[in-house]
Order: C-alpha cells, then structure tokens, then sequence
C-alpha cells in the first residue's frame, strides 16, 4: 500500500519537474526535411484511418461468429 502511494507521489513529481520543450529554430537548409516530415504526418493519418477500418472490421468478423455460434 505505501509502495503504490510512494509511486503515484514520484508520477506527480516527475510531471511537475518536466520543461516545456522550446519550438526548434528553423533553416534554409532544412526545408526538404520539413517537406519529408508533412509526407510522414499524411502517412499517419492514413495509417489511423486503416486501423480504424482494421478495428471495425475485426469488430464485425467477431460480431458474425458470436452470432453464428449462438445459431
């Protein structure tokens, strides 16, 4: 019981220690990077996408076989 208290206390602790990370100065020369960075974020929200898809499929295969055993 004191070992739980004694961690949510350093969870605490450890939130409130933490900086705000400062904005990263930007280059001439990094500008192809940002460009590969903008194609990585659209390649993230189509893999979000296709895991939800993933997801709700999954959902509806196991839908069918609870069904179909119960019939």
């Amino acid at each position: 019981m004191i070992g739980i208290v004694e961690v949510i206390e350093k969870r605490i602790q450890n939130k409130i220690e933490r900086k705000p990370k400062k904005p990263k100065k930007i280059f001439k020369t990094e500008v192809p990077l940002i460009k590969s960075v903008q194609e990585f974020k659209k390649l993230r929200k189509n893999s979000y996408k296709r895991r939800l898809l993933d997801f709700f499929g999954k959902y509806l295969y196991r839908l069918k076989e609870f069904f179909r055993k119960k019939s």
